[in-house]
């Protein structure tokens, strides 16, 4: 189960301990459970909010990398006056050292940009200034790969360590369950009803099978769409439906299959279908349909 579905059936894990009183959890009551899911909400947010704050630390690296990039080729244009256009002797003080190719990477950017602001340092009459050329330029743009790769590792690392701390919880949090579920087996009958109340499938009944997620549409083939989902818990065989894209009309049956995967062949050329699936169990109970899919019919070749 995800990380969401865990979170749902916890949610109603706790509302059933407060509503039923009458069974007497001793162990796993809805205080408990309470503690549990809220420190999993706790990292899991926190887990989320670490994962977005590198998007942008890593758009600000990039562009650090663009901008030393484009520094040196503009001072490799400045010192070819000097050094000439193909690499050479002179070219070996300047951070040249084998070629005249500059570096796309951290690790070549930041020692060329150093060797740079070392030569320009020692040879002043040499900077450009109206080109931005000159030691403090790259003085600069160094200090900028520096401090924005910095931020990169810092933030994968707090990620990471979120990561961890997230893991840790559901861990506690599924364990928490598990005990509730056990527990309610000492408490009430295999066939009560309540079970549901807790998110749980009755022990006694075929489990109803849960809503088949990632349903995945494939049309590389001409006239054919081919149909999988993840597998579904309890499911005996699924069932699939379509109906036309964005059409009101309830969908339609179109087969079954015992694994989770099915080939629609014969389809009308660039056609649009909505597609959907359903897990069904040995008792022949039907869990929900699916979300939707859909699947653009490719034309058969000429």
């Amino acid at each position: 189960m995800n990380i969401t579905g865990i979170l749902a059936l916890a949610i109603k894990a706790k509302d059933g301990a407060m509503a039923h009183p009458e069974i007497a959890l001793t162990q796993n009551t809805a205080a408990r459970i309470q503690i549990d899911l809220a420190a999993a909400q706790a990292r899991e947010a926190e887990y989320q909010g670490a994962i977005t704050a590198i998007v942008p630390l890593q758009e600000a690296y990039l562009a650090a990398i663009n901008d030393a990039y484009t520094f040196a080729q503009r001072a490799k244009d400045v010192l070819k006056v000097r050094c000439g256009s193909q690499h050479g002797a002179l070219w070996n003080t300047t951070g040249f050292t084998s070629s005249l190719k500059v570096p796309v990477n951290w690790d070549g950017l930041r020692v060329l940009l150093g060797s740079l602001s070392t030569y320009f340092s020692a040879n002043a009459s040499h900077e450009v200034a109206a080109m931005t050329v000159t030691a403090a330029d790259a003085a600069t743009l160094a200090a900028a790969l520096d401090v924005t790769r910095s931020a990169v590792t810092g933030a994968r690392q707090a990620a990471s360590n979120s990561y961890t701390a997230r893991e840790a919880a559901f861990v506690t949090l599924r364990v928490r369950l598990r005990g509730l579920a056990d527990e309610l087996k000492q408490l009430i009958g295999r066939v009560d009803v309540r079970w549901r109340v807790f998110g749980l499938n009755v022990p006694g009944e075929a489990a109803v099978p849960r809503q088949p997620e990632h349903l995945v549409v494939i049309n590389d083939t001409p006239l054919q769409l081919l149909l999988r989902c993840d597998a579904v818990a309890y499911a005996d065989h699924y069932r699939w439906w379509r109906r036309p894209h964005n059409s009101p009309a309830e969908p339609e049956v179109v087969g079954t299959s015992e694994l989770p995967m099915f080939l629609l062949e014969s389809l009308p050329s660039g056609t649009q279908w909505d597609i959907f699936v359903s897990a069904v169990n040995s008792s022949g109970t039907e869990g929900q349909l699916s979300v939707a899919a859909q699947g653009n019919v490719l034309a058969a070749a000429a």
